[in-house]
């Protein structure tokens, strides 16, 4: 057995969770499948499944118009979804609203670290902006880079 610091996280987590975790991805992976197949293309951009139990599929997306466009469209689209394969038995669509993190912010709301721009990115970007006609747009760039100097 090697050392503490060798073994795999999995290594420490009891082999009944560990099966019961994989079964709950390969469920999640599987309903993703077929809401993807069965919403289409923009339903399934903006809505993620996360369960399918007692003929209800819980719906999340990070849009609050997104969850009331969807809730208007709720009957005909529980009708669409009952004639795709894995969708038989639903009776009703439940929608939650989890917003994106703000930008800067991870899920817990804390903020992450500003990434730092290098002196050799900011020397390339200050000679790009020099051959820009725009005067705005050059002086953006120019505040940016005075940042990587200090």
């Amino acid at each position: 057995m090697g050392s503490l610091f060798s073994r795999k996280i999995s290594s420490f987590i009891p082999t009944d969770l560990r099966a019961r975790l994989e079964r709950e991805k390969d469920r999640r992976d599987s309903l993703s499948a077929l809401w993807r197949a069965a919403a289409g293309e923009e339903l399934g951009r903006y809505f993620r499944p996360y369960r399918f139990e007692d003929g209800t599929l819980y719906l999340q997306t990070p849009s609050p118009a997104w969850a009331s466009r969807l809730r208007h469209r709720r009957f005909s689209l529980v009708e669409a979804l009952r004639a795709a394969p894995g969708f038989s038995g639903l009776k009703k669509v439940q929608v939650r609203v989890r917003p994106e993190p703000p930008m800067g912010t991870d899920r817990g709301g804390r903020r992450r670290r500003s990434a730092v721009l290098s002196r050799n990115s900011a020397r390339v970007i200050r000679e790009a902006a020099k051959t820009l006609g725009d005067r705005e747009l050059r002086e953006a760039l120019g505040r940016l880079t005075k940042a990587a100097r200090e």
